[in-house]
């Protein structure tokens, strides 16, 4: 019994060193990994990052026009299967379909299925060309035009031996739901990402400096943070997107509006962060750090915004 207690004592003693001695990532990593929920959220966030940048390769074509289906306008999603009443097969396989006018409908067009058409899948196939890295630079008044592109592939996930196959099925003018699905991930990724970084960076600076120094500089901080809480974000999105020029693309004002909201979603964070900074600004390791000589700036990120 003893041995037990003894064993148990230098087991809670080691454990209390490595979490003194732990540095700020260490302790941040522990206590996400103690949260199940946080944990679960990470992965799915893994995995949608994963899925929005890999998207051209599991996409079978083109979420643009360049991309669409003239004969599958309006198609229903085509689930793969492995067996039907003709009988089972090892390779998954869609079913042929052809569009044509019916009497019924009016001589509009449908689409009918040909259940006698098994289009088997491939994996791994050479489909429409896609960059990881593409850049453009187009000045008109000097009538400089470059496009730069990297990491060009050609290779996607899957395919169909003949004709196309489409998950999700189609829209009204023939694009692909399914790869516009992997494309609208990684632009609302890449769109809230940029928000967020411009929230967060403006508010540990204004939050920071408002929360270190007080006085003046707090009230004036304090009253253009106020300023910003007052602004309706939902309005101002709203004429954002009616002054926006029609020939921008949907992604450029889907940054145009996100860039926007980084700058006005900043007060809240901002005013959470000067409480904390008021509160340890008196605290025994900054008067410590300002007798070292350490100046303003230096404490603020290395020893209030960390803490």
């Amino acid at each position: 019994m003893g041995f037990f207690f003894k064993k148990q004592t230098e087991t809670n003693t080691r454990l209390k060193e490595e979490y003194f001695t732990a540095s700020q990532g260490q302790l941040i990593q522990a206590r996400f990994k103690s949260n199940r929920t946080a944990m679960i959220a990470g992965w799915v966030l893994t995995l949608m990052i994963l899925t929005g940048f890999f998207g051209e390769f599991l996409s079978p074509y083109a979420p643009t026009m360049a991309g669409r289906d003239k004969q599958y306008e309006n198609g229903p999603p085509q689930i793969p299967k492995f067996w039907d009443e003709n009988g089972f097969s090892i390779r998954p396989f869609i079913y042929g379909t052809k569009r044509e006018r019916s009497i019924k409908t009016n001589f509009r067009w449908v689409i009918t299925v040909n259940r006698e058409d098994r289009r088997y899948l491939e994996f791994f196939v050479e489909g429409w060309q896609y960059s990881y890295i593409d850049l453009k630079w187009d000045f008109d008044g000097d009538a400089f035009d470059a496009d730069f592109k990297a990491l060009t592939f050609k290779t996607h996930l899957f395919g169909v031996d003949k004709g196309g196959i489409h998950l999700f099925g189609t829209d009204g003018s023939g694009k692909d739901i399914y790869s516009r699905t992997l494309r609208a991930i990684l632009t609302s990724l890449k769109c809230g990402a940029l928000g967020v970084f411009i929230a967060f960076v403006l508010a540990l600076v204004i939050g920071g400096i408002s929360g270190y120094y007080g006085g003046w500089i707090d009230s004036i901080l304090q009253m253009i943070t106020d300023a910003m809480r007052t602004v309706p974000p939902l309005p101002l999105f709203m004429a954002m997107a009616a002054f926006l020029p029609q020939e921008w693309s949907a992604e450029a004002v889907f940054f145009v509006i996100s860039s926007l909201l980084g700058l006005i979603g900043w007060p809240t964070l901002a005013r959470r962060i000067r409480t904390h900074l008021l509160s340890e600004r008196s605290q025994e390791y900054v008067l410590a750090a300002e007798l070292c000589g350490a100046s303003s700036s230096h404490i603020i990120r290395r020893h209030l915004l960390p803490s």
